[in-house]
């Protein structure tokens, strides 16, 4: 997931850029702000908040996912299909390339959609830039058989004490269906399957969900 890299120590001698500065801590608070509100459910206040954000940081993608998560909030699905299509672009043409030369880090190989609550935790779903290679290897021989995913669910627990957990959608290329696993548990557990075509992200979130609230 990408995070925000908006905070950087400058010298103080170079008081010149002291007003982005002071810019750069202000879209830190306001993006606080944003997290909060999309944590209490009040999507439609996040989504301007997000919007005003982007507009000195537009290509920003942790603005970006979290202007996806107010419009999957409010149910708004075809204008977040049209933002989740600008990040895969912008991520291409901007991202891709230094992200690769610095090793393809896990931390920076998705970035957030929706967040969706259950009784204990906040599910936030997560679309992976390129498919994530999960087990096997994607050369030679094993590449039929390697598993790859192309989602990931984030369980954040709302109460201190809880650990988070992790849930992947996985397909093989031999395969025909696609598998929502979780991963964070000592064994791996199955939470649910779909044949032939790959979820929407929003219906493998609401999937975690519903897990959440009836597996301990």
């Amino acid at each position: 997931m990408h995070t925000l890299r908006l905070r950087s120590v400058i010298p103080i001698l170079v008081m010149v850029l002291a007003p982005a500065v002071v810019a750069q801590d202000d879209l830190s608070r306001k993006a606080q702000e944003i997290e909060e509100l999309l944590r209490s459910g009040q999507f439609s206040s996040a989504k301007p908040l997000a919007r005003e954000c982007l507009k000195h940081a537009p290509h920003e993608i942790y603005f970006l996912g979290q202007l996806e998560m107010s419009l999957n909030g409010q149910g708004k699905y075809a204008e977040d299909d049209q933002v989740a299509a600008n990040v895969r672009q912008i991520w291409a043409n901007e991202y891709k390339e230094k992200w690769l030369a610095k090793g393809s880090p896990i931390a920076e190989s998705s970035w957030a959609r929706i967040m969706i609550p259950s009784k204990d935790y906040f599910a936030i779903g997560a679309e992976y830039f390129t498919p994530h290679l999960v087990e096997g290897s994607v050369e030679g021989k094993e590449k039929a058989s390697a598993l790859v995913a192309d989602y990931k669910v984030i369980a954040l627990p709302k109460h201190e004490g809880v650990a988070s957990r992790i849930f992947m959608l996985n397909k093989a290329a031999a395969e025909k269906d696609y598998f929502l696993e979780e991963y964070s548990r000592p064994r791996l557990s199955m939470v649910a399957s779909y044949p032939k075509e790959k979820p929407d992200i929003r219906i493998v979130t609401k999937a975690v969900v519903v897990y959440l609230d009836n597996h301990d």
